[in-house]
């Protein structure tokens, strides 16, 4: 399993989501488990070393299809039944979090 973590911010759930772990300060993510939703959506394939931009290229586009999808009126539970790793559209909101997350703790880690 490749994972990939970022810090922990106070908006986490603590909820039991796949794909996901939260342990104390750390939030990690199975990107092999959302890789083929990842790359479907954004038509990009993270590595276990996201850069920033890779981060922040993720975390825009999921936004995207977050907000193209709602105004379309489609932001229904029948949008995730095309994608066999997704259960529920709060896992796409909050994978969505999760890149943002990771954007923001590669800016802070800079030199």
């Amino acid at each position: 399993m490749k994972t990939i973590e970022t810090t922990r911010s106070s908006s986490v759930p603590d909820e039991d989501l796949a794909g996901f772990e939260v342990a104390d300060s750390v939030w990690r993510l199975d990107l092999d488990y959302y890789r083929g939703f990842i790359e479907s959506v954004t038509g990009t394939s993270p590595d276990r070393n996201p850069s920033a931009s890779d981060c922040y290229r993720i975390g825009n586009r999921l936004e995207a299809f977050i907000d193209e999808k709602q105004r379309a009126g489609e932001w229904t539970e029948d949008l995730i039944e095309g994608y066999s790793e997704m259960d529920s559209l709060r896992q796409v909101y909050w994978l969505a979090q999760f890149f943002r997350q990771c954007h923001e703790q590669c800016l802070k880690s800079r030199p």
